[in-house]
């Protein structure tokens, strides 16, 4: 990748989240954009750990956040709520 392109939105990555919803309900969290769909989906009126984890999922795909302060927000935003992730 040249110095001055821009990764598309599905290659910001982060160390994998293994999300625990329930025995038979477990998802593989790879990416900010992942975490942004997940969120929304479970969270549709969301707390305000929770909105702040979705903006800074937000952020890190405009680039404005690393991927890395996204996915601790992410991780807190799980851990308040008592998912099990891994």
């Amino acid at each position: 990748m040249h110095p001055n392109e821009r990764p598309k939105c599905s290659e910001i990555k982060w160390s994998p989240v293994i999300v625990n919803r329930g025995p038979l309900d477990q998802r593989r969290v790879e990416t900010p954009l992942e975490a942004i769909s997940l969120m929304r989906a479970i969270w549709p009126q969301p707390s305000n750990l929770q909105a702040h984890a979705t903006k800074l999922c937000i952020e890190a795909v405009e680039r404005k956040q690393t991927p890395a302060q996204a996915r601790a927000a992410f991780l807190a935003a799980l851990m308040d709520d008592n998912l099990s992730v891994h």
